[in-house]
């Protein structure tokens, strides 16, 4: 799942994605170029 939102963690979009690397990047990409990014990697589904 990603999340985008504000320096005051205001939630402005949630988009769920599939492990799947072109979608993710394709997602990323809305943010525009050298967006600020936080990752938590996650396993148990």
């Amino acid at each position: 799942m990603i999340v985008w939102s504000t320096a005051e963690d205001e939630a402005l979009e949630t988009v769920r994605i599939v492990n799947d690397t072109d979608r993710l990047t394709s997602v990323i990409a809305r943010a525009g170029e050298s967006p600020e990014v936080v990752l938590e990697a996650t396993y148990g589904w």
